[in-house]
């Protein structure tokens, strides 16, 4: 953006110091040597000197009208420049603030998710759903299979804040998707040792499909994306790099947050 404006600054001072100058010059001197001329072709001895007058006010005229030219080009080109940088600055813009403030909602989120087996008032096994960050939407109740599969029934439950819901379920290991892809789970399982991933990227691409997946526990994800990005482990900021390594040692989120 200050690159733009630099660029509008200095045409704009080539326009009002230089061209408006010469402009200025030039037509004095028509308005000053029209009289002049025709005054002198009425005497014998200067009417040589007054076709020569004609002839450079016939030059001074034509270069008058070319700086006229030349100064709807420069207003023209200025006008351009500075369309061009502010709509660069401000979608650049947009994109940045629409990555921080993902990013901030992202962080901010902190759920508790609880199992138990007699929900109020008819005594069946649910979840307890406690938000203590900011309002969220709870996109889908995911359910932890036995082989370690995932299955997803659709939400799109607002959650406010300090605000609690509750979920009917037979399965333990339940838990909820949030919009923003935060995985939130009352108990993790598998007995093989696999435990689950969730792996979000804004902005940026990865050589990992982002979305929730297994690992065995112990595992070291080497993640790569397609050019720099803030990476965040459970809601805590690691490092700004295009390369991440993480070593999966219980349910963990991955965030990726691209420049």
């Amino acid at each position: 953006m200050e690159l733009g404006y630099a660029v509008v600054f200095v045409i704009l001072w080539i326009m009002n110091y230089i061209l408006g100058t010469i402009r200025i010059l030039l037509i004095a001197g028509m308005i000053t040597m029209f009289p002049l001329s025709l005054a002198l072709r009425d005497f014998y001895y200067t009417a040589k000197l007054g076709r020569m007058i004609e002839d450079t006010l016939f030059w001074l005229m034509l270069a008058t009208m070319l700086s006229s030219i030349m100064l709807v080009f420069i207003i023209f080109s200025a006008s351009m420049t500075l369309l061009l940088a502010t709509g660069s600055y401000f979608t650049t813009s947009g994109a940045i603030n629409e990555i921080k403030q993902y990013e901030s909602a992202f962080n901010e989120q902190n759920i508790t998710v609880r199992f138990v087996q007699a929900l109020p008032p008819a005594g069946q096994p649910g979840l307890i759903i406690i938000n203590h960050g900011t309002p969220v939407v709870l996109s889908y109740l995911v359910g932890e299979g036995t082989d370690s599969s995932l299955s997803f029934q659709a939400m799109n439950k607002l959650l406010g804040h300090n605000q609690t819901v509750t979920i009917l379920t037979n399965n333990p290991y339940s838990g909820v998707l949030t919009s923003l892809g935060g995985l939130f789970m009352a108990n993790w399982s598998p007995p093989s040792g696999a435990v689950h991933v969730s792996l979000v990227a804004v902005n940026v691409a990865l050589n990992y499909q982002p979305g929730l997946f297994s690992v065995q526990k112990g595992t070291t994800l080497n993640l790569h994306s397609s050019h720099n990005a803030k990476w965040y482990v459970n809601g805590t900021f690691y490092h700004a790099a295009s390369d991440f390594h993480v070593t999966i040692e219980g349910p963990t989120a991955i965030s990726a947050f691209g420049d």
